[in-house]
């Protein structure tokens, strides 16, 4: 997040690695282990960390200095979840399924230093495959093929469910007032991102998408 890093996986089928670069003159600082398939990676907000879903079962995190495991712990035999992000306080993540997966459990919230289970987010007809913090940390945006939800991150209930089909992916922006989605991101010709309000749904503006792909900027 501060910018003196990124990381990038192998690109050869047998380097499951990911490896840690410097921003500033391209050198490469760590590789972390493999130990089994790296589904998802985040540095932590304090830029200290790494956060990996090896598998769809176990989290890591990772010191970025000497990429030492600090903490480890399972999701449990359920979910399977193969994606994550982590909240804005880097206090929190929430897992969910693949979009190509077929798993059918729902969203989890959990607290990141201990592995406890927080949440879990049932509402949609198919089990989402997005999930997004707001700003501050108090809500959670998901989204399924046919509908996207706003959600209490404390009491698990949902707060707005608008449904939309052809919805791929959904994220806060204006310091979480606006719910931004992206609709039909593969075809080029329909692609389409809607700007919402995050309290009511209503539907605000509709504009032009370069790529299917939703990434906020810093609030």
């Amino acid at each position: 997040p501060d910018g003196r890093y990124f990381a990038a996986k192998g690109r050869k089928f047998d380097d499951e690695h990911f490896h840690l670069f410097d921003a500033q003159s391209g050198k490469q600082l760590q590789q972390f282990s493999k130990n089994s398939y790296i589904n998802a990676a985040n540095f932590t907000p304090d830029s200290n960390r790494f956060v990996v879903l090896e598998g769809s079962d176990t989290v890591q995190i990772k010191d970025l200095q000497t990429s030492r495991t600090l903490q480890s712990w399972k999701l449990g035999p359920e979910p399977k979840h193969g994606n994550f992000r982590l909240s804005p306080d880097g206090q929190k993540i929430v897992t969910f399924r693949s979009q190509f997966s077929d798993d059918g459990t729902n969203p989890i919230v959990w607290e990141l230093a201990t592995g406890t289970r927080l949440q879990t987010f049932v509402g949609h007809k198919v089990p989402p495959y997005q999930a997004s913090f707001s700003p501050d940390g108090r809500r959670l945006v998901t989204c399924s093929a046919d509908e996207f939800m706003v959600w209490d991150v404390a009491t698990g209930r949902p707060v707005l469910k608008q449904p939309l089909l052809g919805v791929s992916d959904a994220i806060f922006v204006d310091r979480g007032r606006k719910v931004l989605t992206c609709v039909n991101p593969n075809d080029s010709a329909t692609r389409r991102g809607i700007l919402w309000d995050a309290i009511s749904g209503e539907q605000l503006h509709t504009i032009a998408l370069a790529s299917g792909h939703l990434q906020s900027a810093s609030d």
